[in-house]
C-alpha cells in the first residue's frame, strides 16, 4: 500500500520509503564492508518499491561503505519479485525430499 501511495505522488509515503531506503543502505554498507560482494539482489516485497527505496539505499551505501567496495558492488532487484521467497522454499523442499 505504501508503494502504491508513493507511486501516486503521496509525499508521506515517499518520505517513508526514503527513510527505509536509508536504513537499508546502512545495512547493505555493513554487508559490503564485511563480505565485499560483487552484487546484491533485493527480492520479495522490498523489490516492489523499486527506485523509491533503492535510490536512497544506493546513496547511503556509497556514503558509508568502503569506497572501493562501494564502487564495485551492483544492487539490483530480483526478477522474481515477491515470488522469490516461495520459489526458494519450493526448491529447498524439492532438493531435500527428492534425494
Amino acid at each position: 500500500m505504501v508503494v502504491a501511495l508513493a507511486r501516486s505522488g503521496n509525499l508521506g509515503a515517499r518520505r517513508l520509503l526514503t527513510e527505509a531506503g536509508y536504513t537499508l543502505g546502512l545495512a547493505l554498507a555493513n554487508l559490503v564492508n564485511v563480505f565485499n560482494p560483487q552484487m546484491i539482489v533485493i527480492g520479495g516485497g522490498v523489490a516492489s518499491a523499486g527506485n523509491h527505496l533503492l535510490t536512497p539505499a544506493r546513496q547511503t551505501l556509497r556514503q558509508w561503505a568502503q569506497p572501493l567496495a562501494a564502487k564495485q558492488v551492483c544492487i539490483v532487484c530480483s526478477r522474481l519479485g515477491v515470488r522469490a521467497g516461495i520459489l526458494g522454499l519450493a526448491k529447498l523442499c524439492f532438493d531435500r525430499y527428492t534425494q
